[in-house]
């Protein structure tokens, strides 16, 4: 699957697909535990909120730069 097919999917399809992905690391952020999974070649973050106990947001990227906030490591 690509970046592109993924967006192209409703949102409960994200979610399954979201689902049988690789968790890869997370990191809390107030209320919402920010999930890190990898897809293929590209990643998602999956926001969360403990709270209400449902998924606020789903956040697709393609870029490793982004993976310092998990591993507290500077990529190129």
């Amino acid at each position: 699957m690509t970046l592109i097919d993924f967006l192209s999917l409703d949102e409960l399809s994200r979610k399954k697909v979201i689902r049988e992905a690789a968790y890869v690391a997370s990191r809390q952020e107030g209320e919402l535990d920010i999930i890190l999974y990898k897809i293929e070649h590209f990643y998602v973050e999956a926001y969360f909120n403990n709270h209400t106990k449902t998924f606020e947001r789903i956040k697709p990227f393609k870029t490793r730069k982004r993976l310092w906030l998990y591993f507290d490591v500077r990529l190129n």
